[in-house]
């Protein structure tokens, strides 16, 4: 059976649109043209167009603002599916996450990382040690995060670094916490140690590094429970 041509239509408008939006086109935070621009630019009738926006706005991609208009959400499907499973996300399935993201990141970055990459980490790690001698803690977590960042880039997955980056609010909610339990002291000296490995180029140490930062991490915040 086949479908009817408008819903055929409809759905190849809405992955017009979706690319648009995807490559930045259609920028996020913007509204969208308004229905009879894009009624001319892609050719439609009023209620095909509304279909398309209306299954953009169902994948989270836009939101409908009656009297307004319509409003890119999220440049990225992959983004809104994870948005959405992070708000359910408990502290350990955090962790897990993590843990699973940052060790191959680690590693990989002390395989791969160049020269830049090991003054950008220099750089990062300078800013997470200023930050915790001046007992900054908003100052230290936003460091610490450009730190992460850092190392996942230099890694040079790009497909880690776009899952990395999605995933940005738990991470951030996640060393929050821990910094909360564990003080930045603590969290600074595990860093020093984990970019002097991947500066040295050993990645297996680096990785190592996470995994005993982190076992170290879930056993200080058991004993604080």
């Amino acid at each position: 059976m086949t479908q009817p041509k408008k819903t055929v239509r409809s759905a190849q408008i809405a992955a017009q649109m979706e690319a648009l939006i995807v490559d930045g086109t259609w920028p996020l935070g913007t509204q969208i043209p308004t229905e009879p621009v894009l009624m001319t630019q892609f050719d439609v009738g009023r209620n095909t167009l509304r279909e398309a926006i209306r299954a953009l706005a169902h994948a989270g991609l836009v939101s409908i603002k009656q009297g307004c208009g319509t409003y890119v959400e999220a440049t990225n499907p992959l983004d809104t599916v994870l948005t959405k499973a992070v708000a359910q996300t408990s502290f350990e399935h955090a962790m897990e996450v993590r843990l699973a993201f940052e060790t191959s990141a680690a590693l990989w970055a002390g395989q791969r990382r160049t020269d830049a990459d090991v003054v950008m980490l220099q750089q990062c790690r300078q800013a997470v040690a200023d930050a915790a001698a001046a007992g900054e803690r908003q100052a230290y977590l936003a460091a610490d995060m450009r730190l992460h960042q850092a190392i996942v880039a230099a890694a040079h997955n790009p497909l880690l670094s776009h899952l990395y980056e999605s995933l940005a609010s738990v991470i951030q909610a996640n060393v929050a916490y821990i910094v909360n339990v564990v003080g930045v002291d603590e969290g600074y000296h595990v860093h020093t140690e984990l970019v002097d490995a991947i500066i040295a180029g050993d990645g297996e140490r680096a990785q190592a590094e996470v995994l005993a930062s982190t076992h170290r991490f879930q056993q200080l915040i058991k004993e604080q429970a």
